[in-house]
């Protein structure tokens, strides 16, 4: 984590991340050149670690979800994606967690933040926001019992992404059936 806010500095501001997605140049390259690795390898981890890297990536995860929220960065004509796929991907896996359920729904508009990125439209690579973001306030909302209720979108989008399994004009058919374990286990969730 230390190389990565070396390049991309941690917990910035709402301004600081509508600039970096505005325009591409080194800094939102950097940003974002470490997004997909790690959305890989959060995707194919079953749970994040509890230890200090991954409990940071969550942390900042958190915040840029907030943030997020507050810029409505989903909704601009750029954005960068592969940072954002991670900070939701982040989320959505430990929603799966039940010692880390009781710190994300505490964090504040953090559910507000995953519904808000559930209605985003900004695709890349027929990869949405949306669908993870929608996985990880399924997920979580469907561990709540204090009255939070999912929204139509996001309930609508979990099950979108889900079928891309099982669609054999989908890059995602080709797939092994692990990939779609945290899809499938949203899905049992909301119904």
């Amino acid at each position: 984590m230390t190389y990565l806010t070396g390049k991309c500095p941690s917990s910035q501001s709402a301004l600081w991340w509508q600039e970096r997605c505005a325009t591409v140049d080194e800094l939102s390259i950097c940003c974002c050149s470490w997004g997909y690795p790690l959305y890989g390898i959060a995707n194919a981890l079953r749970s994040i670690p509890h230890d200090a890297d991954w409990t940071e990536f969550l942390n900042e995860s958190i915040h840029a979800i907030r943030i997020n929220l507050e810029a409505e960065l989903t909704l601009q004509p750029t954005f960068s994606f592969l940072a954002f796929n991670f900070f939701f991907s982040c989320a959505a896996q430990a929603a799966h967690d039940e010692t880390r359920c009781a710190q994300l729904l505490a964090s504040p508009s953090l559910v507000e933040g995953l519904l808000f990125g559930s209605r985003a439209s900004f695709n890349f690579m027929s990869t949405s926001v949306a669908s993870v973001a929608a996985v990880a306030a399924v997920s979580l909302i469907g561990k709540n019992e204090g009255g939070l209720t999912l929204s139509e979108h996001a309930i609508g989008s979990t099950l979108d992404n889900f079928q891309e399994y099982f669609d054999e004009s989908n890059r995602r058919s080709t797939y092994s059936a692990g990939r779609a374990y945290m899809v499938a286990k949203a899905v049992s969730t909301s119904e």
